[in-house]
């Protein structure tokens, strides 16, 4: 099975660079975080879902939530058959992370 730690790694990275900039404000940190975001695609906003759960994305979690990262993410992308998670509906899925993770989504 394919390893994507690093990705992950990188990604949290570069987000943790942007909340910590101390030469940004509030509204620049959204707006680099959401361009961020808007370069993955709705299934690598999926595995993002998934890592955040894990202990190693428990940090990335923080950022998600904090920025609304999940706004624009299709709740169809947290199908997860033939996993713990099959029995969870989709807003079961997503109450697995603090309603602030979707923005002005519902």
């Amino acid at each position: 099975m394919p390893s994507f730690d690093h990705y992950f790694r990188h990604l949290c990275n570069i987000v943790k660079f942007v909340h910590q900039s101390d030469f940004l404000d509030k509204d620049a940190k959204k707006y680099y975080a959401n361009f961020i975001c808007g370069q993955l695609s709705t299934d690598e906003l999926g595995l993002l879902f998934f890592f955040g759960l894990t202990d190693r994305g428990a940090e990335f979690k923080k950022l998600v939530e904090h920025y609304a990262l999940f706004e624009d993410m299709p709740s169809e992308k947290l199908i997860c058959e033939g996993t713990t998670f099959e029995e969870l509906t989709s807003k079961e899925y997503r109450n697995l992370y603090d309603k602030s993770a979707y923005g002005e989504s519902e």
